[in-house]
């Protein structure tokens, strides 16, 4: 299984036509899928936004990812934490719908980064009273125990806590979906219907014995360098002896960007003659974006 390739005769994008490698690799890291599907269409599907936080703040103002709790030196102190739960008795689709309405900044239809790392961790969310007759607030901090702010509030502590555990199955559904790889050997970009691609020249050495895999770069596991290293190892170790893989970490705007291009290289039959030129053309924009890539790494 190691060594197969994709069959690329047949429809690749959003199937199980993968190579072995792929499979091998996707297993032992835990992936929810091993097929070619797209990564950076996680937050659509979701109804959210992924964006910075100075970037959501610019959209939707200072207090978007919620109200900065006045005494922020007190809430590790004062403050009751939440108790993991497991999921409520209403459906994925019903649950998620409540969120919309009651957290603050998903009523802007946006999550920033930090939040969509961070929000996985029950540690990082706390419950407050500011008086005996006020609403439980949740609140949350997607630093270590700095920057707490207010994102919801509840008649009862057992509701915060509900809403939270709620939002936190909702970020890990999020990171999961989010989670994934792109294999692209860099022989099967080669022009089909002339010697060369027209346009720039191709660096020496790109096509023999290269593969590129393509990861993103927002997710909580994805952003730690010690799972990097990891995985980076792992594919080196299962990768065939005789190829050398390059690893990039996309953000969701180059993701996006090579989601589209690459969807379009997989879409055309290598094999009907009418189709080489486009196929030669689609060939040439995805090595365009790879050697892109490449020269803002070595920078």
């Amino acid at each position: 299984m190691r060594t197969s390739a994709f069959d690329y005769r047949k429809t690749t994008w959003d199937t199980e036509n993968v190579s072995g490698l792929q499979k091998r690799v996707s297993i032992l890291l835990g992936l929810d899928k091993s097929k070619t599907r797209p990564l950076s269409t996680a937050f659509e599907d979701a109804g959210v936004e992924l964006l910075s936080s100075e970037r959501l703040a610019e959209r939707h103002g200072a207090a978007a990812e919620g109200e900065l709790v006045a005494d922020q030196a007190g809430v590790r102190r004062r403050f009751s934490e939440i108790s993991l739960t497991g999921a409520s008795a209403e459906g994925e689709d019903d649950e998620t719908a409540r969120l919309f309405s009651d957290i603050s900044y998903l009523k802007n239809k946006a999550v920033s980064g930090p939040t969509l790392r961070q929000g996985i961790h029950l540690d990082r969310y706390r419950v407050t009273r500011s008086d005996a007759s006020g609403p439980f607030q949740a609140i949350f901090s997607p630093q270590d125990g700095e920057n707490w702010r207010t994102i919801g509030a509840y008649d009862s502590v057992d509701a915060a806590a509900d809403s939270v555990n709620a939002l936190r199955r909702f970020l890990v559904r999020l990171n999961v979906a989010s989670e994934g790889f792109h294999i692209i050997e860099h022989i099967l970009l080669r022009p089909l219907s002339q010697d060369t691609h027209q346009g720039s020249p191709v660096p020496a050495g790109f096509y023999p014995f290269k593969m590129s895999v393509i990861f993103p770069d927002w997710t909580a596991r994805f952003q730690t360098p010690g799972f990097r290293r990891f995985t980076e190892e792992m594919f080196q170790d299962h990768c065939p002896a005789h190829i050398s893989p390059e690893f990039h970490w996309l953000g969701l705007d180059r993701m996006q960007r090579f989601e589209e291009l690459y969807k379009s290289w997989l879409s055309f039959d290598r094999d009907d003659p009418s189709a080489q030129q486009e196929f030669d053309g689609a060939s040439k924009a995805l090595i365009n974006l790879l050697i892109e890539i490449g020269a803002e790494i070595s920078k």
